[in-house]
């Protein structure tokens, strides 16, 4: 969000980002750093991340980021 690559606008929420006031789990992000630390709380690894189309990267085939988890026990 911050590097302005996202291919629809979004709105500052404080940390995390939505799409729309009025269906604000249509399209929502969150910073990395949050994500990180609640999969690290949880007992999870980050094994693997794909950007989705929504950053403009093409490996991916779905819009949405994939983010692979692997247990850290």
């Amino acid at each position: 969000m911050r590097a302005d690559r996202a291919s629809i606008p979004f709105f500052d929420k404080g940390g995390y980002w939505i799409e729309s006031d009025h269906n604000p789990e249509g399209a929502i992000a969150h910073e990395w750093e949050f994500l990180a630390a609640a999969f690290r709380d949880a007992g999870f690894r980050v094994e693997n991340v794909i950007d989705g189309f929504w950053a403009g990267e093409f490996g991916n085939l779905a819009y949405q980021d994939l983010i692979f988890l692997r247990p850290s026990r």
